[in-house]
């Protein structure tokens, strides 16, 4: 494992709900286009685009806008990550990322996004909050408003504590 890069990535819980379904409550909504794909999309500002190697377990950690848990909620394979040109962001990859062309002028004030392609989606089975994140390091304000490598150490802690059971100690 030590080997294996990591990325932790923050995602609003609206988004969060509809790209990861990891909320075990009944949705009062219809399922996104977005769960029905293998690989999924994550669209962020450019300059997270060095953060996403070919391999890399990537952690989405919902943030506490619009009533987040505050917790590492998943984790997932980063497939292929690169840069489009906004206007160039097609039905497809809004499709897979459940965002619309009204959402990319969040994802930061550059015309160009980056799309992280991921798969092997897996919900922890206890979300990781955020005072566990602090501990481990990788939990202060300004370490989650972006993407952002984190180490084989913090990488060990988040699953050790995301799947109890699954690893022995």
């Amino acid at each position: 494992m030590s080997d294996r890069p990591g990325v932790l990535v923050p995602i609003q819980r609206d988004y969060a709900e509809h790209l990861l379904d990891h909320l075990d409550q009944m949705q009062l909504l219809a399922h996104s286009k977005a769960l029905l794909f293998q690989q999924r999309h994550y669209l962020s500002a450019p300059r997270t685009l060095k953060s996403f190697k070919r391999g890399s377990l990537m952690f989405f950690y919902e943030s506490t806008r619009k009533k987040g848990l505050k917790a590492v909620v998943a984790v997932a394979r980063v497939i292929n990550a690169y840069l489009r040109a906004e206007g160039a962001v097609d039905k497809g990859d809004l499709d897979r990322s459940v965002l619309e062309v009204s959402d990319l002028d969040a994802i930061g004030k550059s015309k160009i996004k980056t799309v992280v392609v991921f798969d092997n989606l897996m919900k922890m089975k206890n979300p990781v909050p955020l005072e566990s994140l602090k501990k481990f390091g990788c939990g202060e304000a300004n370490q989650l408003r972006t993407s952002r490598i984190i180490t084989s150490e913090q990488i060990e802690n988040i699953l050790l504590e995301g799947f109890p059971h699954d690893y022995p100690a």
